[in-house]
């Protein structure tokens, strides 16, 4: 709790992908002594949430996630009887 605003200061590398939520609510994020995150915070009590997600997390859980759904379809495909497979089927 403070009684005037603050400076919020970490030893967390600050690489773009951190998000900061101060009460649920998102709040810009700076550096401080370069490359650590950090941001300005009101006077009061709050709770405060760092989330991760690093800058290209969510386009390559779609890429993942596209290709297992074609592997999947692929593996799952009904395939086609060679004509030798055809006639030694029906000479049986």
């Amino acid at each position: 709790m403070s009684s005037e605003p603050r400076w919020l200061a970490s030893s967390i590398y600050q690489d773009g992908g951190w998000r900061l939520l101060i009460d649920g609510v998102p709040v810009p994020t700076g550096l401080a002594n370069e490359p650590f995150l950090a941001a300005r915070v009101s006077a009061g009590t709050h709770t405060d949430d760092l989330l991760y997600r690093p800058v290209g997390w969510v386009p390559g859980a779609l890429l993942a996630a596209l290709g297992c759904g074609f592997g999947l379809a692929w593996a799952a495909a009904p395939r086609k009887r060679s004509r030798s497979q055809a006639t030694i089927a029906a000479s049986a």
